[in-house]
């Protein structure tokens, strides 16, 4: 479910209303205080405009907002479950997914938009913005019976073959190939910059660079998707490992083998990466070593 400015459109006065009953009296007015009174101007070179009152939004960049603003919205999973019980919603922060299950295509579809207008009103309770036409919707499993689209609040939304969640693509066959391309594609993408910024940092300030911008963007949640990848997928995978290492050595003649470019490279992070990606030369490694 997309929302626009979720952060910025809380409600102070609905946040009482929702917790008067819930928090102890010195809790609620803390919290109270950390929402209400904030003001804002904007900056411009050495120019700067009326301070003007902020009247609702949580301060994003902080500790306490994203958790505030998880349990503004976290209401909205037992509501639903007071009517449907066979649902689940998981939410993070201001990104929310609900799971749909129904016997038959007809009955799933019916229920899906039920569940979902539900959804939008509830939301717009709050105060927030809800953008039903760039909601995701993916059908799990494939039938040339299942519905293509979905009515939110008389807008038609289409039921795509794959969906991104928390930066992870998942695809309606629950397969990793297309989640495996993306991430071969940003690492390609990312090894250009990577090599311009090279003759700017030591080895080891790169490779601290690489394991922070290259490794936990594109290995992300690893442990999960990466087992399950084709052979070639992996091979390109431990490529871009090892074009890395070569860039970090300044090896760009290829003079030093694999093994040498790993024990050379002693950063934690990638030899952890090595060790998870990498099995070109090496003996094949079995799942629970993954693991």
């Amino acid at each position: 479910m997309d929302l626009s400015a979720a952060f910025d459109l809380l409600l102070p006065d609905k946040f009482y209303n929702l917790f008067k009953d819930k928090l102890s009296e010195g809790m609620l007015y803390c919290l109270m205080d950390f929402l209400q009174d904030r003001k804002f101007c904007v900056e411009q070179g050495n120019q700067n405009s009326k301070v003007l009152p902020i009247d609702r939004g949580c301060v994003q960049g902080s500790v306490l907002g994203p958790r505030l603003f998880s349990l503004y919205v976290g209401a909205l999973e037992s509501e639903l479950a007071k009517t449907y019980q066979d649902i689940k919603v998981v939410s993070f922060a201001d990104d929310t997914y609900v799971m749909v299950q129904s016997d038959t295509w007809t009955s799933l579809k019916s229920k899906t938009e039920e569940v979902l207008n539900y959804h939008v009103t509830y939301l717009r309770s709050l105060g927030m913005t809800v953008n039903e036409s760039k909601t995701e919707m993916m059908i799990v499993g494939s039938n040339s019976l299942a519905p293509s689209q979905v009515t939110i609040k008389r807008k038609n939304c289409d039921i795509k073959t794959s969906m991104k969640a928390l930066g992870i693509t998942l695809d309606s066959n629950l397969k990793w190939d297309i989640h495996a391309e993306d991430m071969i594609n940003r690492g390609n993408g990312l090894i250009s910059v990577f090599r311009h910024f090279r003759k700017y940092l030591t080895e080891e300030q790169f490779l601290k660079t690489v394991t922070c911008n290259f490794y936990s963007s594109v290995y992300n949640v690893a442990s999960v998707w990466l087992p399950n990848c084709k052979s070639i997928q992996n091979t390109k995978l431990t490529s871009l490992h090892f074009r890395l290492l070569r860039t970090a050595c300044k090896d760009y003649w290829t003079k030093l083998s694999r093994k040498d470019l790993t024990n050379r490279c002693t950063c934690r992070m990638v030899k952890i990466h090595h060790g998870i990606c990498c099995n070109q030369g090496h003996q094949k490694q079995t799942t629970s070593q993954v693991a």
